[in-house]
């Protein structure tokens, strides 16, 4: 169903009323001319984003241990893309394999004080002596 439709200027000021009857035989104009809508001049299409050169300068690679230069592709690039190196050795890949890891710290035993290797939450060595 369509109503009544008010058009209001800029200034909000009314400019004009189109009647329902009015704007049924608009939208049935357009359709026979094989518009879609009346309206379909006015609708603006989106300018496609012309692909820029590369403008973003050169880093120093973010990983530590690296000190290559290299290309920026974008403002988040931080990390360099070395030739012929499989994908798990990349920088970006040790980065985060290493930013992941739990630390391992030196523990007592919470029974028998034995030292050893773990993370951090845990309190007993795993031996016998965990729940006597």
């Amino acid at each position: 169903m369509i109503y009544d439709v008010k058009i209001y200027g800029p200034n909000g000021k009314l400019k004009e009323t189109k009647s329902a009857k009015n704007l049924m035989a608009e939208i049935w104009k357009g359709l026979d001319a094989g518009m879609g809508t009346p309206y379909a001049k006015q609708i603006k299409k989106k300018e496609k984003k012309v692909k820029r050169d590369n403008d973003y300068g050169t880093a120093v690679c973010g990983f530590k241990g690296c000190e290559n230069v290299f290309q920026r592709n974008s403002k988040r690039h931080k990390f360099c893309k070395r030739e012929r190196v499989i994908k798990s050795q990349q920088c970006q890949a040790l980065h985060n394999a290493a930013k992941s890891k739990v630390a391992v710290v030196e523990i007592t035993c919470g029974k028998c004080g034995v030292v050893f290797r773990g993370v951090t939450n845990r309190r007993y060595c795993g031996k016998p002596c965990k729940h006597s």
